[in-house]
């Protein structure tokens, strides 16, 4: 871990981007660290808009390995869990409803492009 500025900057402008992964699983503790640690990030107004969403295996009551959910149904189901909390927050932060209805769907097309 990077002790000093100097260490800081080095760290900063050598890390790589990881385009291939391990199958191992990731240990809860090392996921909710990381996560701990990205609510730390600066964001505009200090407003910390963060939603983390913890994607895993974890089957249906009665679901066995081989029973799959296609991914085009979680990214819906995702995308709609998602959108509901940001409508939220934007009708307590006093959004209009043709901006919330604008970036709900900006956000749910997002959602079924990506990769």
């Amino acid at each position: 871990m990077p002790t000093s500025a100097d260490d800081l900057h080095t760290f900063l402008r050598t890390r790589r981007s990881i385009r291939r992964f391990k199958p191992d699983p990731v240990a809860d503790s090392v996921i909710e660290r990381i996560l701990t640690t990205a609510t730390y990030a600066p964001s505009a107004h200090n407003v910390q808009p963060w939603r983390f969403v913890i994607v895993g295996r974890t089957l249906a009551p009665g679901a066995s390995a081989g029973d799959d959910i296609p991914l085009h149904k979680t990214r819906s189901r995702l995308a709609q869990a998602l959108t509901a909390s940001m409508r939220a927050d934007m009708l307590s932060e006093g959004a209009s409803e043709s901006d919330i209805e604008k970036r709900v769907a900006t956000s749910s097309a997002a959602w079924t492009r990506r990769p």
